[in-house]
């Protein structure tokens, strides 16, 4: 049964809208789903999921429309989602995924990218510092610029020995009292302890106030 609808779920709602949402499924002990006739006309991609008994997989499937980028999550409670690692550039033809499950429930659906795209792998669609492929090997969101959450950006926390999935803005791993993120805000390293600003010079400026009498 779809989950969602396109139009209601769009990530973004402005005239610009370049992410968006479609088209959740139910997997219940092999009972799939049907959706209507796939087409460039069908408002959920014509999004379709079908078992193929004979080789024991599920094929998701659905209309690929060309300039979009595709990225499939599934989830067994609707509520934990997890991307697969796979992004399936629309040509104006009928996309597929295959493949097999075990839980007794299964959720899947399509988010999808319609903005400027130079290689879909490398190019960071949520400007977090990532490529899109190396966040969904990390598990991160390529689609918001912090997964986690907590004020710093997955980049930004990869690059610096964090941890991009868990809250750790309140973490001092270099014990010089600021928080990481008090350090990311002012531009430092977390690991650096009382080091000058990240990228920038510092300037010492020595001033003698003490009086010459005659």
């Amino acid at each position: 049964m779809i989950r969602y609808n396109r139009s209601a779920t769009a990530l973004h709602t402005s005239r610009t809208c370049f992410a968006g949402l479609i088209a959740a499924f139910v997997l219940l002990l092999g009972h799939g789903t049907t959706a209507p006739a796939q087409g460039p006309d069908d408002i959920n991609e014509g999004t379709r999921l079908e078992l193929d008994a004979q080789n024991n997989i599920y094929r998701f499937n659905w209309w690929g429309r060309s300039g979009s980028q595709y990225f499939i999550q599934h989830s067994e409670d609707l509520v934990a989602w997890t991307y697969l690692p796979v992004i399936i550039p629309g040509a104006d033809a009928i996309e597929e995924w295959g493949f097999a499950t075990g839980p007794e429930k299964f959720f899947v659906r399509l988010r999808y990218w319609t903005g400027p795209v130079t290689d879909p792998q490398t190019d960071d669609f949520d400007g977090d510092g990532l490529g899109n492929w190396e966040e969904l090997l990390l598990g991160t969101d390529p689609f918001k610029k912090d997964s986690d959450g907590d004020g710093m950006p997955d980049g930004w926390e990869q690059s610096h020995g964090l941890n991009p999935l868990l809250d750790d803005s309140a973490g001092d791993p270099d014990g010089d009292g600021l928080s990481n993120l008090v350090e990311f805000r002012r531009g430092r390293s977390p690991n650096a302890g009382a080091s000058a600003a990240e990228g920038q010079t510092g300037l010492s400026l020595y001033m003698d106030f003490s009086a010459e009498t005659e």
